[in-house]
């Protein structure tokens, strides 16, 4: 299930520039996904830059974000009125809101994307040693 939401207070040049961002952070996610497949040079470089971008979600007065291509485990504060704990699973998800009356303030991590950066980091800096071992090897022989 995916979901779409924009909310703000009029519609403008803006709101039409927003969901154009929207689209094409998921069709970025989706350019990700295949060229992983295709195991293509920079696609896992694209995938880290992906899972950058969903690794918080905000709220707070007139502002909130969120974006989520595929799943995610949200963790998080929300002090709206109290200090409270806040935990989310979903799907697929886009939100922004821009000068909104929303009275929300959270802030969470994505617990799936901080394993995925990590993950990530770790393949590309595997895949760097093996290159410079194998021109080390190849300046020694």
């Amino acid at each position: 299930m995916s979901v779409f939401t924009l909310q703000v207070q009029e519609f403008t040049s803006t709101l039409l520039v927003l969901i154009g961002l929207g689209f094409i952070m998921f069709l970025f996610s989706v350019y990700c996904g295949i060229s992983i497949f295709k195991k293509e040079t920079n696609s896992l470089k694209c995938s880290l830059i992906n899972q950058y971008l969903q690794l918080f979600v905000i709220s707070g007065p007139g502002i909130a974000f969120q974006y989520v291509a595929g799943v995610s485990v949200l963790f998080g504060f929300n002090i709206t009125d109290q200090f409270r704990i806040y935990l989310d699973a979903s799907l697929s998800a886009w939100s922004i809101s821009i000068g909104t009356n929303m009275s929300d303030r959270l802030i969470a991590v994505n617990l799936i994307a901080i394993g995925l950066v990590f993950l990530l980091h770790y393949i590309l800096n595997d895949i760097n040693r093996e290159k410079v071992r194998d021109l080390v090897n190849s300046i020694g022989s």
